[in-house]
């Protein structure tokens, strides 16, 4: 399992971009494609969006530290791209990933099952509270 972890969130003129620094090789890179699905990691204050090959699920982990760049770019709903620098350089879209984040925000919102804390702050960070 390859796992990612999100740098920075970029705000462009039409796109949003999760961006990595990993390094990874060019036929693994080539071979990863969206699953098109974002869980909640309520224990490392995360949001993962899965990637698979036919090696299996692969995960790209958004920390708390930039879920408000993510809010800020909510309503937009620009294209999100995944951005590798480094030798591997390239892009790779994330499809349907505001949807499931909606879907997400919606599922967690009120649900004290995802843990107290991280509810707390997935409410305040995205102004879910009532």
């Amino acid at each position: 399992m390859i796992i990612f972890q999100a740098e920075e969130i970029i705000e462009r003129d039409n796109s949003v971009e999760v961006a990595l620094n990993k390094q990874i090789k060019e036929s693994d890179w080539q071979s990863l494609t969206p699953a098109e699905r974002i869980l909640a990691d309520s224990d490392g204050e995360a949001f993962v969006y899965l990637l698979e090959n036919d090696e299996g699920f692969h995960h790209v982990r958004i920390t708390s530290e930039h879920w408000q760049a993510l809010h800020g770019s909510l309503k937009s709903e620009k294209k999100v791209f995944l951005a590798l620098d480094g030798e591997t350089a390239g892009k790779l879209e994330l499809t349907h990933f505001w949807e499931e984040i909606k879907l997400l925000l919606e599922n967690i919102k009120g649900n004290n099952n995802y843990g107290k804390e991280f509810v707390n702050k997935v409410e305040q960070t995205f102004g879910l509270k009532n």
